[in-house]
């Protein structure tokens, strides 16, 4: 699945980030541009569609107030809680068609759905099955979007470096941030059109963002999923490497260590930890990776308590349905060093009293 983070982004954006961030040219690289740059040809074509179709009417949709963002490091299974939210039918979430084209997708479904729903492909880093209606989230549109996002240095790194270095580059930068904005509250317009539905997001990304997204959706509630630090760095470590090699397009890909992992996963819950702390009892929940895999309906329930949300029967028959189906499906598994997981532990070791992990 090469090069899917900007797969869809418009041919003028494309070339505006080769000008400004430059390209190694290299036979692989060359093959995933050529790629990229025919698909940007046809999302150019059919965002021009979508604005002629619908760009009258946009305004007719309503700016959510109040999405449910799920938030939290790579790797905890976040996706595995995005796909069973996504089950309860008074929720809606960006698709995976809807991310790789965020401005065309109103006006191109027809085109693609015959492709792309035939094609049943899994993530490279974990062999998850992805379809053309799966929820998704929704960084890799923000970026085709903004051109602002920290995962641009996984594609165009200027220096050899793990992306999580700088939590300053997980914000927009000053004079776009009202643009940055703007884009984002079209998009879940779009998403959410007459359809009634609060709008559901999953982004590891937004967890260093929760001010912003609290500025630009006032009542937004949040679920942060936490998981077991070693499970997590050995997985992140196994993620980065993956999207490096699939999507770089200049230099050499760079694979971050455990201990630039552990520091970002600790960055992560510290500055989680500080902004939900400043928010209503009530528009944030916490919750752990095991208690969601041993009990799904148990602790989606607890959820929704918390959350002041209603978890109606046929949520819950939709889920059953779902894990009953799904229940062959096996994760990856890592091999993690005793010296990485002292390393992990001495460096976390407050994190793992806080949750409660055994080291």
């Amino acid at each position: 699945m090469h090069s899917y983070i900007i797969t869809g982004i418009r041919f003028g954006p494309l070339m505006k980030l080769l000008r400004s961030h430059g390209f190694t040219a290299s036979p692989r690289n060359l093959a995933r541009l050529l790629f990229i740059m025919q698909n940007g040809m046809w999302a150019s074509l059919h965002a021009w569609r979508e604005r002629r179709k619908y760009g009258k009417i946009y305004s007719r949709y309503p700016v959510p107030e109040d999405p449910v963002f799920i938030i939290g490091h790579w790797r905890t299974g976040s996706t595995f809680l995005h796909l069973l939210l996504a089950l309860d039918d008074r929720l809606i979430a960006p698709s995976l068609f809807q991310i790789t084209l965020p401005e065309g997708f109103l006006a191109a479904d027809r085109f693609y759905r015959p492709i792309m729903g035939a094609m049943v492909g899994r993530r490279p880093m974990d062999n998850i099955i992805l379809r053309f209606d799966d929820p998704h989230e929704e960084e890799f549109a923000l970026l085709k979007l903004t051109l602002e996002s920290p995962l641009m240095k996984v594609i165009f790194p200027s220096k050899p470096g793990y992306f999580i270095d700088d939590p300053a580059e997980f914000f927009p930068s000053a004079d776009k941030k009202a643009l940055w904005q703007d884009r984002f509250r079209l998009f879940c317009r779009k998403i959410i059109r007459d359809s009634g539905k609060m709008i559901l997001l999953k982004n590891p990304v937004h967890s260093l963002r929760i001010p912003l997204l609290l500025e630009t959706f006032p009542k937004a509630r949040f679920i942060h999923l936490h998981r077991h630090p070693y499970e997590v760095v050995a997985s992140s470590l196994h993620l980065w490497k993956v999207m490096a090699n699939d999507n770089q397009l200049k230099g050499k890909p760079y694979y971050p260590s455990v201990k630039e992992v552990t520091d970002g996963l600790g960055l992560f819950h510290d500055v989680i930890s500080r902004d939900l702390a400043a928010l209503p009892a009530d528009r944030f929940c916490e919750a752990g990776y095991r208690d969601l895999v041993n009990d799904p309906i148990s602790e989606i329930r607890r959820i929704y308590q918390v959350l002041g949300l209603e978890f109606s029967p046929g949520f819950g028959e939709r889920i059953k349905g779902y894990l009953e189906k799904t229940r062959s499906f096996k994760k990856n598994t890592y091999n993690f060093g005793e010296e990485d997981k002292l390393l992990v532990y001495e460096r976390l070791k407050r994190h793992f009293e806080h949750y409660q992990y055994q080291p």
